[in-house]
C-alpha cells in the first residue's frame, strides 16, 4: 500500500511540473498564490506525518473516503445547473475512489458505476 501512495504521488508531482514548466512564460504567474500554495502544502505534509504516527491507517481511510465524497458532494451540487455526461461519469469515478478507499469490493463499485450512469 505504501508503495502504491508513494508511486501515486511521484506521478502527481511529476504530472504538476510538467504541467508549471508548460506554463512558466506563456502566462503570467501569481508568484505570491504559488508561494503560498507551497508553504501550505509543505506544512501539511509535515504536519500529517507527524499526526499519521496517532491514526490508524484502517480509520484514515475511511476518512478520507468519506472527505472524497463530501467534495463530490460540494461539486455536484456547484455544477447542478450546468450538469452534463461527462460530468456524471467524473463523478462516478470518484464515487469509486471513495469506495475503494472506505473497504468495499470491486463488484460493488461497478454495481454503483452502472447505478450512477443515467442514459
Amino acid at each position: 500500500m505504501k508503495q502504491a501512495i508513494g508511486t501515486s504521488l511521484l506521478i502527481i508531482a511529476m504530472n504538476s511540473g510538467v504541467g508549471f514548466l508548460g506554463y512558466l512564460g506563456r502566462v503570467e504567474l501569481n508568484w505570491a498564490l504559488i508561494s503560498s500554495f507551497t508553504l501550505a502544502a509543505t506544512l501539511g505534509t509535515v504536519a500529517g506525518t507527524y499526526l499519521a504516527q496517532f491514526v490508524q491507517a484502517k480509520q484514515l481511510q475511511k476518512s478520507f473516503g468519506y472527505f472524497l465524497l463530501a467534495v463530490a458532494t460540494f461539486v455536484l451540487f456547484q455544477s447542478r445547473d450546468a450538469f452534463v455526461s461527462p460530468q456524471l461519469v467524473t463523478f462516478a469515478k470518484i464515487s469509486l475512489v471513495a469506495q475503494e478507499a472506505l473497504g468495499q469490493s470491486q463488484d460493488q463499485n461497478i454495481t454503483t458505476l452502472e447505478n450512477s450512469i443515467i442514459f
